[in-house]
């Protein structure tokens, strides 16, 4: 009889344990995919940004400029690097 009560006990125990981490996986997963949506609304906002910057800049007078062009080059490697973090999230 005692260890009815106890088996019981520690299922309850065990039961509750396993609702309340599969709702913390749940707000974690929910969470993750409001992080990727967010990355890629700020990647599309680069590649925008950086495709009217090119626009702008149509003769490569502000590319090849020293302070200027850092900027050019600072973006697109930004853009390069969303990009393949963005593939890995979309791959998972």
């Amino acid at each position: 009889m005692i260890l009815t009560i106890i088996l019981c006990v520690v299922i309850l125990t065990c039961l509750f344990v396993i609702w309340n981490l599969l709702r913390k996986i749940e707000g974690v997963e929910d969470a993750y995919k409001d992080v990727t949506t967010t990355n890629i609304i700020l990647y599309e906002s680069l590649e925008s940004t950086y495709s009217k910057m090119k626009e702008i800049d149509d003769r490569g007078i502000f590319a090849s400029d020293d302070e200027t062009g850092a900027v050019f080059t600072q973006l697109r490697d930004t853009l390069e690097v969303a990009s393949v973090a963005l593939q890995g999230d979309m791959n998972e």
